[in-house]
């Protein structure tokens, strides 16, 4: 399992919940597809933060293609901008994503021990 949590310092807070949620329909239906396990919106303050996990990499890859525009719409210069994004899963899942996301500043975790529940 890979995970994904960008964090996003809103500078209009309506217009970056707005973009979110006209986005989210597309994204709840490109779940499967993306091998989605989690996708939460969580907020305090001025801060965002989204909570997401996919099965791999490849997972995450279309996930990105899936919500280029949003995100795109998201960072421009007068809604938020990316605080920080941290990658956590397997090593060479990792490695996978280096391309797409170290050009945002990500910091990559790799994932050594440890268990996940059945959730139901």
């Amino acid at each position: 399992v890979v995970h994904l949590y960008p964090y996003f310092s809103m500078k209009d807070e309506a217009a970056f919940r707005n973009i979110w949620q006209q986005a989210y329909p597309a994204t709840q239906a490109a779940a499967a597809a993306e091998k989605s396990h989690q996708y939460a919106f969580s907020f305090d303050g001025s801060m965002a933060s989204c909570r997401e996990s996919y099965a791999d990499a490849d997972g995450v890859l279309l996930h990105l293609q899936n919500v280029d525009a949003p995100l795109k719409a998201a960072l421009s210069e007068s809604v938020a901008a990316l605080d920080h994004l941290e990658v956590h899963g397997p090593a060479a899942e990792l490695e996978k994503l280096r391309p797409a996301l170290e050009p945002l500043g990500a910091e990559f975790f790799a994932i050594e021990w440890g268990f996940r529940n059945a959730v139901n």
